[in-house]
């Protein structure tokens, strides 16, 4: 509480303080951020608007077409040597009754096209919640591979002490000593690396929040919860959402209803057309006028191009309807895979925590037998490096889990 209140009473004091401070971020609102800022997310957003609009245009044919028209005209014959003026207004109206369905399919097409704009948007979400964890666990795996490679240089610098120590007293060969100080420089190039990965992913993390690149920030740490997952269960929800099996499916419906407008063509149109009208040689017209018809469109021969048309679009959707059953034995393996190696990457965890306990051990026991003269560098150096390699591939294990867990995830919720 002590340390709250100084901290607040120093930012009043010395308010340029903010500015030294570094936002530090969870998970959740780096999702929020990039969900409420990405370029990509908006763009679809517009994309989902421009075809509503197609949908209302395409509900707007059912409604009759009424025009109001004016007309002036001057005429002139040269036998009377009499000139005479016209004029004219007239209201017209014309109203499509049937047309072979066309233009129901056409408006039901319409909806179908925007629902692929709506799976569109739904995975253009989807996959930037995947990027944005993807890159924030990499964030995560890359500070602490730094911390877990600054504890390895400790450790090397006190090992390298000790061996220039019993090199001094003429207990050790000089190769010993420069093949310590050649791991210690490793070990500080590999910190290097660390850190140069870590502003890298800082500048993806940034760019996928739609924040300037170069923006300092820090983000926290999380706490994993890994839960065995039922394959059966997963497969079929899958399924059902994911979005290149979503986008075939409705391709297959939009074809369906283009075989059913092309079957359409067979049929008779018909319009009701009316209008009422004044017309009279005077600008303010008096005779009055007013007509109401149907008219038919009967399509006798066509060069048989509707039937093959049709036949056309059958294999059409018959290669479809494999093309689904294609994606949906892609789908599974590719999802079996993911879950078979979260499985097994479960059951590595156990595994690596007890070759690291046993590494620590067989280190530090090592360790004082190398102090008390009992054993070679050789033996030591062996030891120390399976114990950072496994210090190390314990962060990468970790990073893999969160990473597989996420691609699953990612299709799983709504």
């Amino acid at each position: 509480m002590i340390m709250k209140l100084c901290t607040f009473i120093g930012l009043i004091l010395f308010p340029g303080l903010l500015w030294c401070i570094t936002p530090t971020y969870g998970l959740e609102e780096c999702i929020d951020l990039a969900l409420k800022n990405n370029p990509t997310i908006k763009k679809n957003q517009y994309i989902i608007h421009q075809y509503e609009y197609q949908v209302k245009r395409a509900r707007a044919s059912f409604f009759p077409t009424i025009n109001l028209s004016g007309r002036y005209s001057h005429s002139y014959s040269d036998s009377t040597g009499l000139g005479e003026n016209n004029y004219s207004v007239s209201l017209n109206l014309n109203q499509l009754l049937f047309n072979g369905l066309q233009r129901w399919n056409d408006y039901v097409i319409a909806k179908l096209e925007k629902e692929k704009v709506m799976v569109t948007y739904t995975n253009s979400r989807q996959e930037l919640i995947y990027n944005v964890k993807a890159v924030y666990y990499q964030l995560l795996l890359f500070e602490n591979q730094l911390n877990v490679w600054k504890k390895i240089i400790d450790r090397r610098k006190q090992d390298l002490a000790l061996i220039k120590l019993k090199y001094d007293s003429g207990k050790e060969k000089l190769s010993s000593v420069k093949v310590a100080e050649a791991s210690q420089q490793e070990s500080q190039y590999n910190q290097l690396e660390k850190t140069e990965e870590i502003k890298l992913s800082k500048i993806k993390l940034n760019l996928f929040m739609n924040q300037p690149a170069d923006n300092d920030l820090s983000v926290k740490e999380i706490d994993d919860h890994h839960k065995e997952l039922n394959y059966p269960e997963v497969i079929q929800k899958i399924r059902t959402k994911y979005p290149q099996l979503n986008t075939a499916e409705l391709d297959l419906k939009i074809s369906e209803k283009n075989l059913d407008s092309t079957r359409g063509e067979y049929f008779p149109d018909f319009n009701l057309t009316g209008s009422y009208g004044l017309s009279d040689d005077t600008f303010f017209p008096q005779n009055k006028s007013w007509n109401i018809g149907l008219s038919v469109s009967i399509p006798l021969f066509a060069g048989f191009s509707t039937s093959h048309k049709i036949n056309e679009m059958k294999y059409k959707l018959k290669s479809q309807k494999e093309g689904i059953r294609e994606i949906q034995n892609e789908l599974d393996i590719k999802f079996f895979d993911l879950l078979s190696s979260y499985s097994l990457l479960q059951k590595k965890v156990k595994v690596q925590s007890a070759k690291y306990d046993s590494a620590y051990e067989s280190y530090r026991i090592i360790n004082l037998e190398y102090k008390q003269g009992l054993t070679s560098y050789d033996w030591l150096q062996q030891k120390e490096t399976e114990l950072s390699q496994l210090e190390l591939e314990n962060e990468q294990l970790k990073y893999n889990m969160r990473v597989i867990l996420a691609e699953i995830n990612k299709y799983l919720t709504e």
